[in-house]
Order: structure tokens, then C-alpha cells, then sequence
């Protein structure tokens, strides 16, 4: 379409807005069980959730594996009557749909069944049945299961092996509203832009006028700065953490220490300990430096020094992948690898000589107890899933904030389980192929996968459970239920280098999924609300009609005070004040009274007032955040706000960026 036919449509009546289509792309047992340890000891349970059967989620991406075990439909009932979508079972080797998969549409395809994987370990990750025994090759063995093992899936399939057009997730959505769903999963993204011109934001408003709330991944471009996607204020924007439990290749040194590793490996040492060498020590000639030959680069190493040898490398993906050194160190019949990096070492990755991914804490330690011996062994252990800690800890890829859209919101949201996660998997598609060799495809059920894309549906399926107990919220009070019972281990989360973590990373922490069935209070928002936010912000009324996809929606009514469960002050100077407000949604029919307790470095001053609420049931009161700093530094600072009763704790971080003194 030329500019001049795309102005020319753009002009017609019914017509809200042309802008250019774009691909988008994929973010690609025991997480579950993780999250609910940090609710011990409540009295809400899952046992006290709603019909959780009448909760319908939609999963925009790459279709669906309805043969999988985690999409059984035994012992439910016929979908909700106002279910309105279908089962396209068109195209080649169609999905037939069940009490549990109600709804597969497909665009741009052959038939809505997976043939990626990612969009059927999302599924079942938020809403997969109960099965016992699930397990990737014997490693991570037990329960598989969704966050509402009860709760109906509709699949959308918008993403193909090219990524995923944003006209086919736009028609989805359309697709969506129509059918009937309570929440909308995108694991996918492009690079932020303006709302009116950002597809997904433009989908996820219209879904939120419909009521539906709309959860997405915020992307694996971490650890930089301002790479968070996804970033709409309607929508729900998820990071990715760890959970504790490690996909363990362990190191067994001479000394009889243990050192933590990571990898998919299967292979058992014949011969071992075997000797260790550095890859600075063994370089291929003398014109290649230390540095060079460190990083195990095939092309800087002597191949005839790494004989039965376990070869330690100072891994930069930047410039050799992992597959480039294993491969070359097998083929000269190396006895194993150590690759150090911070980045990768959480991730399991598969390796057909026996080799695992360090932390540098752990390197250090390793290259301490080198040279504290001249003859230096080890042996590398086959994979097993270990208990680990410290966890939940922010993984290396989750990007980061601070919103380069709108910086007074704080993006991601929130954080939950995106490392090393194990969940339903198409039989046809090969979990990784035996010796690099693409003849010899290994196939399982049940897969590993890492990105903030196995974390978005750990937040969907929190939000089905939330739904399920309170099928009336607003997709606003439902998120906010959610950010503000987070849990931020008392002193703040780990990054994946070991430094304290901040908001841009987790946002308001990692979900708690059973504590946010019983949050006492919720921030509250409106389509209207939004609408506001946009007028005040910057964006023209034609614009925000084109987001609001509604002729008649004008900016009467402006206000950047946008009633968020999370407070940011991008400009800081002098003092600043912030507006909330807070509703009760405590089922007790008695008034309650939260008290507030402020968490803040020295240079900054957050004051809170009043300090004391005392709320009857369904009230909304308000209270305003004062902010000053003594920082004479252009930085970002962080504080947090709690209020409590006793019994209910409501937590929303501060961030406060202070301009520089002129």
C-alpha cells in the first residue's frame, strides 16, 4: 500500500487508523510449587478459588500441541455458555479441540497446531492439567501443571517460524473480544515506539475496554537500560527471574569442593578427574594474546593441548557461541569444557561433550584453586535438578527499565519464573539434536525453555486464579492485586551478577500468587482513566483516538496522574507530589485501618500523607507522595511505600529520577 492509498483509507468513516504492519517476535513442574512457598502459613488457599472452570485464557502465539497430556480434558465439564469462539479445524493436520482447548484460530497458516513449541509450553504453563511424572530425558521429574489447571484455554496462532505479523495479532484481538476471553497471554514484541504506532498497545486497549485483561512478556534485551517492551500502561508487563531449582551440571574439584554449574548435559566422564587448563595458558601460537585465547575462541587455541583435558574458558558470546567451542574441543577430543559467564550460567543449554556454564563468582573460585595446586583435576557431572539458592534472582536477559515511552510509569511490572522452565512440548519438534548432528533429532514431551516468554504466562495463570476467586474486577484492580503483594525478599532481589537489583528489573517483585487472592486494598483504574493519561502526556486527541479506536473519544478530561500501583518521578527538581488512591476489596464487612511505613536511602525524602486510612468496606480514599532529594546527581533512586493492617500488606515501589544541579 502506498502513503498516499494509506491516507486515502485512513480518511474513510469507519476507519480509526492505518499505520504500517510490522513482525513481531517471540520472547522465548516446579515453578508453581516455588511461588506458593512464599505464601505459607495463609488462610486462603486454592481450595477457596471460584469455578475456575468458567476462566477462559487467550494465548496469542505459536499455536498449540493438543496430543500433550498438560491439554487433557478429563473431568471438566462443556465450556461457559457465553463462550462464543470456535475451533477452526480447517488446514492441514488440524487441532480438535476439547473441554479444555475450547478455541484454536489460526492466521496466516496451515492449522493452529504448534510446530515451534513455544506456544504450547506457554499454554500449559498458565493453564496445562495436572500430570505426574513429566520430566525432560528423567531431569526435573514430578507434577506438571498450570496456575489454574481448571481454566479454559483459546488459542490464537499469530507467530510462525518468521515471528508473528502484527496484523494477524491485531485480528486476533478482534478475534479475542469477540469470543469471550477473561485474559489475553502475548509472550512476543518489537521494539518500543510511540502507543499509536505500537500494535500490541493499540490490541490491548481495545481488549481492556472489553474488560480482558492483557499480559505480556517484557522482553529478553537485558540487561541494558530502557529495553523493556511492552510497556502501555494497560498492560501488564512481566520480567523474568529464577526459581530454586538448578538444572545442575556440578564441577567435583581435586580438592573435593563442589562448584555449581548449569548445562543440559547427559554425558557421564569415562576416566575422570581429568586435568584442568586455562584457555589463556594454551594459546595457538605466540601471536595470539592471552586475552584472546581465553575466551576459548576455536580459532586462538592449540588443538593439541586440550587432549582428555577439561578446557576452562572466559566465555563472551559477543564474540564465539557455545555451540563453536564445544563443537571444536569434542572434534579434538577434549574431556570437557567450564565456560565462565554470568549471563548464561543460569541457563541450561544442551552439550554433547560433558560441559557446564559458571557464574564468575564461581570461576573465581575455580581459577583460586588452580593455582593454589600444579596439577589441578576435575569431573563434570551429568545433569540433575538440584535445589538452589538464593532465588527468585532477575535473569540476565529480562530488559529493564526505566520506560523510554512513558517514564513515569514503571516497567516491568512485575517479575516471575522465566529460567529453565519445564512444560509441555510437540512431540515433532526436537528438543536439541544429538551431537549437533541434524540427523539425530531428540524428542520429548516435556521441554525446558527460558525467556521473559515462560514468564508471562506464569503472570496469566495468576490472573486466571485472581479472576476465578472475583470474576468482576476490573483488569486494573486484578493487576494491581497482584504487583502490590509481591514479594521483594525483605532487602530487595538479586541480579543475575550477584548486585542488588531495583525496580527497572522486577518492578513491584515476584508474584505471590495465593497472597494476592487476599491484597486488602487495590489501585483502580478505568479505559477513561487511560484516556486521560494520554491527553496529559502528550499525545493529540486524533492519536488517542486511534489508540481507543473511538471516533468520538476526546481530551476533555486530562490528568498524567494516572492511579498506578507503582509511583515514578522522572524530573525530580525541587519537590514533587503524586496523588493514589485505594480501594477496599477486604470481604470482611468491618472497616479496616492501614497504617504506612516508607523505605527510602538518605538523600531522598518520600512523605506520605495522610499516614493513617481507615477505610469502610468498598470505600476509596486518597493519599499524596511528597518527594524531595538532596542529590545534587542526574540518577534514579528507590524507595517503597507499605501500608498494612495486620493482616494485609499493600507495597508499592518509589522511583524518583533527580536532575542534575545547574
Amino acid at each position: 500500500m502506498t502513503p498516499k492509498q494509506a491516507k486515502a483509507i485512513a480518511g474513510m468513516r469507519d476507519v480509526v487508523s492505518v499505520f504500517p504492519s510490522k513482525t513481531l517476535q517471540l520472547h522465548t513442574t516446579r515453578s508453581w510449587d516455588f511461588l506458593e512457598t512464599f505464601s505459607t502459613g495463609l488462610s486462603y488457599s486454592r481450595r477457596r478459588l471460584g469455578a475456575g472452570a468458567d476462566v477462559i485464557v487467550g494465548v496469542m502465539d505459536t499455536g498449540i500441541w493438543p496430543e500433550s497430556a498438560s491439554f487433557s480434558n478429563d473431568g471438566m465439564s462443556s465450556p461457559p455458555s457465553r463462550w462464543k469462539g470456535f475451533c477452526n479445524n480447517a488446514g492441514v493436520n488440524p487441532v480438535k479441540c476439547n473441554n479444555k482447548i475450547i478455541g484454536a484460530r489460526f492466521y496466516n497458516a496451515e492449522s493452529a497446531r504448534d510446530e515451534i513449541g513455544h506456544g504450547s509450553h506457554a499454554a500449559s504453563t498458565t493453564a496445562g492439567s495436572v500430570v505426574s511424572n513429566a520430566s525432560m530425558k528423567g531431569v526435573g521429574s514430578g507434577t506438571a501443571r498450570g496456575g489454574l489447571p481448571s481454566a479454559r484455554l483459546a488459542v490464537y496462532k499469530v507467530c510462525g517460524i518468521d515471528g508473528c505479523p502484527i496484523a494477524d495479532v491485531l485480528k486476533a484481538f478482534d478475534d479475542a473480544m469477540d469470543d469471550g476471553v477473561d485474559i489475553l497471554s502475548l509472550s512476543l514484541g518489537t521494539l518500543p515506539r510511540s502507543y499509536d504506532e505500537d500494535g500490541i498497545a493499540i490490541g490491548a486497549f481495545h481488549a481492556i475496554q472489553h474488560n480482558i485483561t492483557v499480559v505480556c512478556s517484557a522482553g529478553n534485551s537485558g540487561p541494558d537500560e530502557s529495553s523493556v517492551y511492552n510497556s502501555a500502561p494497560w498492560i501488564f508487563t512481566v520480567g523474568a527471574s529464577t526459581i530454586d531449582r538448578s538444572i545442575a551440571s556440578d564441577v567435583y574439584l581435586g580438592d573435593g569442593k563442589t562448584l555449581r554449574g548449569t548445562a543440559l548435559s547427559f554425558q557421564a566422564q569415562k576416566e575422570s578427574p581429568y586435568s584442568l587448563v586455562l584457555g589463556s595458558s594454551i594459546p595457538a601460537n605466540e601471536s595470539i594474546h592471552a586475552s584472546a585465547a581465553s575466551t576459548c575462541d576455536p580459532d586462538s587455541l592449540n588443538p593439541k593441548q586440550v587432549e582428555n583435558k577439561i578446557v576452562v574458558c572466559e566465555f563472551d558470546p559477543d564474540y564465539v557461541s557455545t555451540k563453536a567451542i564445544v563443537t571444536w574441543l569434542q572434534k579434538n577430543n577434549a574431556a570437557g569444557a567450564i565456560l565462565i559467564n554470568d549471563f548464561h550460567a543460569d541457563l541450561a543449554s544442551y552439550f554433547p561433550l560433558p560441559t557446564t556454564i559458571v557464574k564468575t563468582a564461581v570461576g573465581v573460585e575455580l581459577l583460586s584453586y588452580m593455582n593454589s595446586t600444579t596439577s589441578p583435576v576435575a569431573t563434570l557431572t551429568p545433569t540433575v535438578a538440584e535445589t538452589s539458592s538464593p532465588a527468585p534472582v532477575v535473569a540476565g536477559f529480562s530488559s529493564r527499565g526505566p520506560n523510554s515511552i512513558s517514564e513515569d510509569i514503571i516497567k516491568p511490572d512485575i517479575t516471575a519464573p522465566g529460567v529453565n522452565i519445564l512444560a509441555a512440548w510437540p512431540d515433532i519438534v526436537p528438543a536439541y539434536y544429538e551431537n549437533y548432528d541434524t540427523n539425530k533429532p531428540v524428542f520429548v514431551k516435556y521441554n525446558f525453555a527460558s525467556g521473559t516468554s515462560m514468564a508471562c504466562p506464569h503472570v496469566a495463570g495468576a490472573l486466571a486464579m485472581l479472576k476465578s476467586a472475583y470474576p468482576s474486577w476490573s483488569p486494573a484492580a486484578l493487576r494491581s492485586a497482584i504487583m502490590t503483594t509481591a514479594t521483594t525478599q525483605n532487602d530487595g532481589i538479586l541480579d543475575y551478577d550477584g548486585s542488588l537489583s531495583n525496580p527497572f528489573a522486577y518492578g513491584s517483585g515476584q508474584i505471590d500468587p495465593l497472597r494476592s487472592l487476599s491484597p486488602g486494598l487495590v489501585y483502580d483504574a478505568t479505559p477513561s482513566d487511560y484516556v486521560a493519561y494520554l491527553c496529559a502526556t502528550g499525545y493529540s486527541e486524533s492519536k488517542v483516538r486511534m489508540i481507543a479506536g473511538q471516533k468520538n473519544t476526546s481530551c476533555s478530561m486530562k490528568n498524567s496522574n494516572l492511579n498506578y500501583p507503582s509511583i515514578a518521578f522522572p524530573r525530580l527538581s525541587g519537590t514533587q507530589t503524586a496523588t493514589r488512591y485505594l480501594t477496599s476489596v477486604d470481604s470482611s464487612s468491618s472497616s479496616s485501618t492501614y497504617k504506612v511505613t516508607v523505605k527510602t536511602p538518605s538523600t531522598l525524602s518520600v512523605r506520605v500523607e495522610p499516614t493513617t486510612l481507615t477505610f469502610s468496606p468498598g470505600a476509596t480514599l486518597a493519599f499524596t507522595v511528597t518527594v524531595s532529594s538532596s542529590s545534587g546527581s542526574e540518577r534514579w533512586q528507590f524507595a517503597s511505600i507499605t501500608w498494612t493492617d495486620g493482616r494485609h500488606t499493600v507495597s508499592s515501589p518509589v522511583a524518583v529520577k533527580t536532575m542534575a544541579c545547574s
